[in-house]
């Protein structure tokens, strides 16, 4: 299973270290999507592409774009 897990910053991701792992234990991929890169957070985040090098990706999602609502 492809999932996708969006935060606005790399320590958002804190709280799901544990599925994390086993999810792509388990052999789902998993793309973790941050709004705001920032140096905080980033060594779990980095921990977890180095062990799960083929299962878990990271990224900047897309920028939002300016509208009325």
């Amino acid at each position: 299973m492809r999932i996708l897990f969006f935060g606005r910053r790399f320590t958002y991701f804190r709280n799901f270290d544990t599925v994390l792992r086993e999810l792509a234990a388990r052999g789902h991929v998993i793309h973790l999507a941050v709004e705001r890169e920032t140096e905080e957070g980033r060594s779990l985040v980095e921990g977890l592409v180095a062990e799960y090098p083929n299962n878990i990706s990271v990224g900047l999602a897309p920028g939002r774009t300016d509208d009325d609502w």
